[in-house]
């Protein structure tokens, strides 16, 4: 375990950023010492690529899944500015409005799934025509524009 600990903190400090790859390819078997050498390298390379363990890094999305019963996103991952700027936190969690969600998928800052299935921009834009709440409830957007908890309306 502790081989497996170390081993993946290491390729976490040492990411492969590039892969450096030979220009032409070689369909032909070589005679010569040169581009020997130069497809043992590159076959070397190839096996520290296989062998380098994976680490899910951070970023900059956020994660967040759309429920079509209550019209809201509800945030599984949080990235750094999110909470100030978009949504309302309760106990449930912090909610998303779907214009909200919409514009965070559009700026490629959130991640929202449905039924485990990612939705494109085009299904965001779906989702906020079909729950178009400004013109049915005023009050709703007074109360987010003032800020107030908007979670009490929902």
């Amino acid at each position: 375990m502790n081989e497996l600990a170390t081993k993946l903190i290491e390729d976490n400090k040492s990411p492969l950023m590039k892969f450096e790859n030979v220009g032409s390819k070689l369909f032909f078997r070589c005679d010569n010492e040169s581009s020997l050498k130069l497809v043992d390298d590159q076959v070397h390379h190839l096996e520290k690529l296989l062998s380098h363990s994976r680490v899910t890094r951070r970023n900059a999305r956020g994660q967040a899944t759309w429920c079509p019963e209550k019209k809201v996103a509800k945030v599984s991952i949080v990235t750094k500015g999110l909470i100030q700027n978009f949504g309302c936190q309760n106990k449930n969690g912090i909610i998303l409005l779907p214009e909200e969600m919409c514009f965070l998928v559009e700026m490629n800052r959130l991640e929202v799934t449905q039924n485990e299935i990612p939705l494109s921009i085009q299904d965001c834009y779906d989702i906020v025509t079909e729950n178009l709440v400004c013109t049915d409830d005023v009050s709703f957007y007074q109360a987010a524009k003032v800020n107030i908890p908007f979670c009490d309306y929902i």
